[in-house]
C-alpha cells in the first residue's frame, strides 16, 4: 500500500518532526508480529497485553489501528477548517468530538497532531457561539469542551479571557435545583437527550477533577428502567418503561452505554448494581454481529455499537468488548479508498465517511484499546508505515515471514563467503539488541492503553 500521509509530521512517531521516536525493540518487534496474525492471516496471537480469550485479542488489535486510521481521516477533516460542517452547516457539536477523538488516539500513540492545536485557538476565539450556541449555557456543549480541554492539558476553569472563563463551574451553574427534574444539568426538553446529556456533564465534571453533585449522580440512576436499560428521559417515574412508536422513544442503547459510561467512572454511589445491570442490559441485547443498533432489535449501526463498546470496559466484559470492537471496525473504510481512507460509514451510506460515526468509533477503539488497567500493547506504528496516515493490515510484520528472514539470515552467517561482506552482516539500524532478562519486561516506548 503507498498513500502520502495527510496528517501533521510531528504527529507521526518515527518522523523527523518526532520527539518521542525510539528504535523499535526486539520485544516490540515480537509484539507487533502476533498483532499482524491477528490481523492479515485472522490468527489471535497468545499473550497480547494478558488477554484471555480470542475475542479479547482481536479487539485490542483491531482497536488500535482502528482508532489510528480513523483518526489520520478526522485530522484531515480539521485542516480543512473548523468549525467542521455537517448536515450542510457548521457543526460545534462533532467539531469538539473530532478534537476529543484525535487527542485520545494521540494519547493512545504518544503522538501529537498539530491541528488541535488551531482547534483549541479557534474554541478560545469563538468560546460564546461554542457553549451557548442558543443564547444560555448549553451544557452538552459545556461538556464537551472541558472533554477537549482535559484532553489537551488546558484548564477547564480558564478558557479565553475573563469574565466566565471557568466553564467548570458554569456546567455546575446549569443543574436544575428545584420542580421535578432537580439535579439535571439543562433546563431545555429532555425528551430526546436527557440521559445522554447527564452522562456527558457527569463524565466531564469527573475528567476536571470534580465531584458531580449528588443530586445529578442520583437523577440519572432515578432514570434507570426496571430491567437496566435507560431511555432518553422518564417524565412519569411510576409508568413502566416502554417503546413509543409516535414519539421514537423507548429503552435504547444509546442512553443505556451513556449512563453506564458514566455512572462506572463515578462509582454510582447509591448502588454499584445500577451499572452492572445496565451492562447486562447491554450483552443481553447485543445483535448476533456483535453490535448494537439505537433501539433492541435493530440492524447494528457503528454509532450505537461505539457507545457499547465503549461502556464495556470492566475485566469481566472482555469478551463481550471483543466482539463490539470487531463489528465496529466492519464499518471502517479501507485504506485503498482515498477520499474516504480511515474514516467509518453508516449502513445508510455506505462508501462515505460519517463525521459522527467516525468521531464515536475513534474515541471508543482509542480508549478502549486496553480493557484492565495497568494493560500495555507494544507497538510503533511508525514503524510499520512511517509516512502513513492509514495503515493497511497488509503492511504489518507477517510473523512467518519474519521467522524465515531470521533463518535465511542464520544460514547466511554459516556462510564465510557471504560473512565476509560486511553488509550482509550489518545489524539492521532500528533493531537494539536486548539483554534477554529485560526483553519482555522493556516496554519503554510501549503504549499503554488503559482506562
Amino acid at each position: 500500500m503507498s498513500q502520502q500521509s495527510h496528517i501533521p509530521e510531528s504527529r507521526i512517531p518515527g518522523s523527523a518532526a518526532s520527539t518521542s521516536r525510539t528504535p523499535i525493540s526486539k520485544a516490540q518487534l515480537i509484539v507487533l508480529s502476533l498483532l499482524a496474525a491477528v490481523l492479515a492471516f485472522g490468527g489471535f496471537a497468545p499473550g497480547i497485553a494478558g488477554a484471555d480469550t480470542a475475542d479479547e485479542r482481536e479487539g485490542m488489535a483491531l482497536g488500535l489501528v482502528g482508532a489510528w486510521n480513523g483518526s489520520g481521516w478526522l485530522s484531515d477533516q480539521l485542516a480543512a477548517g473548523v468549525p467542521l460542517q455537517n448536515f450542510g452547516g457548521p457543526d460545534w457539536g462533532v467539531t469538539l468530538d473530532a478534537g476529543i477523538a484525535v487527542a485520545a488516539t494521540d494519547s493512545a500513540f504518544g503522538t501529537t497532531d498539530d491541528h488541535l492545536a488551531a482547534l483549541w485557538a479557534a474554541v478560545l476565539t469563538d468560546r460564546e457561539t461554542v457553549v451557548a450556541p442558543y443564547g444560555s449555557d448549553d451544557p452538552g456543549r459545556l461538556a464537551k469542551v472541558i472533554l477537549l480541554a482535559t484532553a489537551l492539558g488546558e484548564d477547564p476553569a480558564a478558557v479565553g479571557s475573563e469574565p466566565d472563563s471557568d466553564l467548570v463551574n458554569r456546567l455546575s451553574g446549569t443543574l436544575e435545583v428545584t420542580g421535578k427534574d432537580a439535579g439535571l444539568f439543562g433546563s431545555g426538553d429532555p425528551t430526546y437527550d436527557g440521559a445522554y446529556r447527564q452522562s456527558l456533564a457527569i463524565r466531564a465534571l469527573h475528567s476536571a477533577g470534580v465531584v458531580p453533585a449528588a443530586e445529578a449522580v442520583s437523577w440519572l440512576i432515578g432514570q434507570q428502567c426496571a430491567d437496566g436499560s435507560w431511555m432518553p428521559y422518564r417524565s412519569d417515574l411510576g409508568a413502566a418503561c416502554a417503546y413509543d412508536a409516535a414519539a421514537y422513544v423507548g429503552p435504547d442503547s444509546n442512553s443505556t452505554a451513556a449512563a453506564v459510561d458514566a455512572l462506572r467512572i463515578v462509582g454510582a454511589p447509591d448502588s454499584p448494581l445500577v451499572w452492572t445491570d445496565g451492562i447486562q442490559w447491554l450483552v443481553d441485547n447485543m445483535n448476533d454481529d456483535g453490535g448494537w443498533g439505537y433501539f433492541p432489535g435493530d440492524d447494528s449501526d457503528p454509532n450505537s455499537t461505539a457507545l457499547g463498546v465503549q461502556a464495556l470496559v470492566t475485566p469481566q466484559d472482555r469478551l463481550a468488548f471483543g466482539a463490539g470492537a470487531a463489528a465496529l471496525m466492519m464499518f471502517q473504510i479501507s485504506c485503498d479508498e482515498q477520499d474516504h481512507a480511515g474514516a467509518f460509514e453508516t449502513q445508510w451510506a455506505p462508501g462515505a465517511g460519517d463525521l459522527l460515526a467516525t468521531v464515536q468509533s475513534v474515541a471508543a477503539l482509542a480508549l478502549e484499546g486496553s480493557v484492565d488497567a495497568g494493560e500495555a500493547i507494544a507497538i510503533d506504528i511508525g514503524m510499520v508505515a512511517p509516512a502513513a496516515a492509514c495503515v493497511d493490515p497488509e503492511d504489518l510484520v507477517d510473523p512467518a515471514t519474519t521467522e524465515a528472514s531470521a533463518d535465511e539470515s542464520s544460514e547466511t552467517a554459516a556462510d564465510p563467503a557471504v560473512s565476509a561482506d560486511p553488509a550482509a552482516s550489518a545489524e539492521p539500524a532500528d533493531v537494539q539488541e536486548e539483554d534477554p532478562a529485560t526483553t519482555v519486561a522493556d516496554t519503554s516506548t510501549a503504549v499503554a492503553v488503559a482506562t
